[in-house]
């Protein structure tokens, strides 16, 4: 009985196999008629649009990164209030420079690098961190910050758009 089935088996698989003989190997019908394929199209951006996704971002982040710093440095005895203030402002410098390249490269609809734009925000808040904190405590380094790396972050987007 398994033996008929086998042999069943191997009789279609071999004319199948010598009827498939005799067809094309390749089908010609749609060759001529293949379309094309199309780049996705750009889509213009202002840059006054980045810059207000920029500074959306850049308040969203300074804000909330400030408010969760504030919020795990908070120690619930109420005896030393500093470590809440610090723990704002490492937050709100950390939200800061995650979400402002963010914020422009979502304005820009996501065309360029948002992590060579992140990088570089990064390495604009590490020279002026380095210049707050060298010797004496001179904050009024960190002021043009921001503005450097929306500056910056415009730029790569320009530059990167796909």
């Amino acid at each position: 009985m398994i033996r008929s089935y086998v042999l069943a088996i191997a009789i279609v698989l071999l004319s199948s196999a010598t009827s498939s003989a005799q067809l094309p190997l390749r089908s010609t019908q749609f060759d001529a008629a293949r379309p094309a394929l199309q780049p996705v199209a750009q889509i213009p951006v202002s840059e006054g649009r980045m810059i207000l996704g920029g500074l959306l971002g850049g308040a969203i982040g300074f804000f909330g990164g400030g408010f969760a710093g504030a919020l795990i440095n908070d120690d619930q005895d109420g005896e030393d209030e500093l470590e809440v203030v610090e723990g704002f402002a490492v937050g709100a410098v950390i939200g800061e420079t995650l979400l402002l390249p963010l914020g422009v490269n979502i304005a820009n609809y996501r065309q360029g690098s948002y992590s060579l734009s992140l990088l570089a925000a990064t390495a604009i808040t590490a020279v002026g961190l380095a210049f707050a904190t060298s010797g004496e405590d001179e904050l009024e380094f960190l002021i043009p910050v921001p503005v450097l790396q929306l500056i910056s972050s415009v730029m790569i987007e320009k530059r990167t758009t796909k």
